[in-house]
């Protein structure tokens, strides 16, 4: 049997270990997700109960145009709630975490092997080709793929040592990962917090 090309051989090589720990970087953001998805319902939640059961705390003396400020904010507040539970609810952020996780673990068997017949000088077409396959097959069960953002990470883990990419394109793939992670979750609550200092600072006037 013929050896397999090495300019082959390598290109499955860093295709199966930029996949897997793009996955894994993938699993990590949904599962953050997840839970930022959470408390951040559970915070505008507590918003809502408490300017409510606010209105009827005599000693708050809350003054009737105040009052229908609360009741302002608090309907705002919910539809928040509403618009934010229909748009994460139906990702399913745990369980596409959980798939890019098991397919990034099964990727990850496959690269050991392959590993190993890079420094086999006797193992040929077959082998390499018989992985290949394997590495299709698998893709092909777990359809849920790692956004672009996830691969822009996985670069920077190792930039200086397999990626070319210099500190300031660095830094903004990281400040671009924070912006897509937390964007909708800071929208929902900036506003949230402005109308808190503004109930304070009614109540605190004398």
């Amino acid at each position: 049997m013929m050896e397999e090309p090495n300019s082959y051989r390598d290109e499955l090589d860093k295709n199966m270990w930029t996949t897997k720990g793009s996955r894994y970087n993938g699993s990590r953001r949904c599962k953050r997700k997840h839970e930022i998805s959470t408390a951040c319902i559970a915070i505008l939640t507590l918003y809502i109960i408490g300017l409510n059961l606010s209105q009827f705390i005599p000693a708050l003396n809350i003054q009737p145009n105040l009052s229908r400020y609360i009741t302002f904010s608090t309907l705002i507040a919910s539809m928040g709630i509403l618009i934010l539970s229909l748009l994460e609810g139906s990702k399913n952020y745990l369980v596409k975490s959980e798939r890019l996780y098991n397919c990034a673990n099964e990727i990850n068997k496959l690269y050991g092997k392959i590993r190993m017949f890079k420094y086999n000088c006797n193992v040929g077409d077959d082998s390499i080709m018989g992985i290949r396959e394997a590495y299709n097959e698998l893709l092909l069960r777990y359809p849920d793929n790692h956004e672009p953002i996830d691969y822009d990470l996985f670069r920077v883990q190792y930039r200086k040592k397999d990626f070319d990419i210099s500190l300031g394109p660095a830094m903004w793939i990281r400040l671009k990962s924070v912006i897509l992670m937390y964007w909708l979750y800071i929208l929902l609550i900036v506003p949230l917090a402005i109308s808190l200092f503004y109930l304070l600072y009614h109540i605190a006037k004398p």
